[in-house]
């Protein structure tokens, strides 16, 4: 009888979950003497741009501080 509820319990959320309209979000650049890639999975575009620009700042400062 449990299992049965664990199992009706997991059809009725994935029947009644929203779709998620997002998005891969990537960038490469030459830092540190290597390639840094990001790629992130975001419904924003702008959100995903700022956080890549920031993953990208920080490489920028860790490169700068060797």
């Amino acid at each position: 009888m449990k299992h049965i509820q664990l199992v009706l319990a997991g059809f009725i959320l994935l029947v009644s979950a929203k779709p998620c309209w997002s998005d891969w979000h990537s960038d490469t650049r030459s830092i540190m003497g290597t390639k840094v890639s990001v790629t992130l999975w975001q419904s924003d575009p702008g959100l995903a741009n700022e956080a890549i620009e920031a993953v990208m700042a920080e490489m920028h400062r860790i490169d700068e501080m060797w």
